[in-house]
């Protein structure tokens, strides 16, 4: 037996022009899910959260019923961010009055199944009526913590000419090569 499949024998011979062949054991492959568990991004301030999402901001504070779209999609940013499945459902059952369907009910297994299969974040693009006037990424996760941005470590900036910069730039290469 191997890792990749298992050898099955076959239950009878197959026949043909009324003469048995033998036939060869079956490749039965293994198909169980061998993804490995998302990787979460840590949030230390979830007001921060609210101030660079809209559409966050009007669902933790009850202002309007989500529409399951939204909801979906905000909700596959959300399990990539730790705490993002606890702040879903405390939140929909912080407002009964919006969300007290049945259906509202089983968003925590939604969520399960989301991570089970490894959904992507959804693009803004396609579910939060906020895109047009939102300064945002690529997805909801990527708007509250861009992975690409540029942080400025110090005000202290100096600016040289591009003949300086040059010159700098080649003895330095110069010095460690050479």
């Amino acid at each position: 037996m191997s890792e990749n499949y298992t050898l099955v024998e076959p239950k009878e011979k197959r026949k043909s022009n009324h003469k048995s062949i033998e036939t060869k054991p079956i490749k039965i492959y293994n198909t169980t899910n061998t993804k490995t568990e998302i990787k979460r991004t840590k949030i230390n301030d979830w007001s921060k959260v609210a101030e660079k999402c809209e559409l966050y901001k009007i669902f933790t504070t009850g202002q309007r019923r989500l529409h399951h779209d939204e909801l979906f999609g905000l909700s596959l940013s959300l399990m990539y961010l730790e705490g993002g499945k606890k702040r879903i459902l405390e939140t929909i059952a912080k407002y009964p009055d919006l969300y007290n369907k049945e259906k509202d009910k089983n968003w925590g297994n939604i969520i399960e199944s989301n991570k089970k299969y490894s959904y992507s974040p959804k693009k803004c693009d396609n579910f939060c009526p906020f895109k047009d006037s939102c300064k945002h990424y690529h997805n909801m996760r990527n708007t509250v913590v861009p992975r690409n941005a540029i942080y400025m470590l110090s005000d202290n900036i100096k600016y040289i000419d591009i003949d300086e910069a040059f010159k700098m730039l080649f003895e330095e290469l110069k010095r460690r090569i050479w």
